[in-house]
């Protein structure tokens, strides 16, 4: 019983890693998408989340308004 207990809580981790991952990966991918013009809200939030990792986890899985996501009129 214990070895099943510990695969599962390996494999909570690992799946919890490949989220985390790819939080991050795609906060890079949205600032690159970003128009850098004002207001540079989503351009800040994101750049600090390139370096401090659990920030861009974070907004990794947000839509910020004035982001890459924002309808020009």
């Amino acid at each position: 019983m214990e070895k099943k207990t510990g695969e599962l809580l390996v494999a909570g981790y690992m799946v919890l890693l490949i989220l985390a991952v790819w939080g991050w990966v795609f906060n890079i991918v949205a600032l690159c998408h970003c128009d850098f013009a004002p207001p540079y809200k989503a351009e800040v939030i994101r750049s600090i989340g390139v370096v401090v990792s659990p920030v861009g986890v974070v907004a990794g899985y947000l839509t910020i308004e004035d982001g890459p996501d924002k309808e020009e009129p």
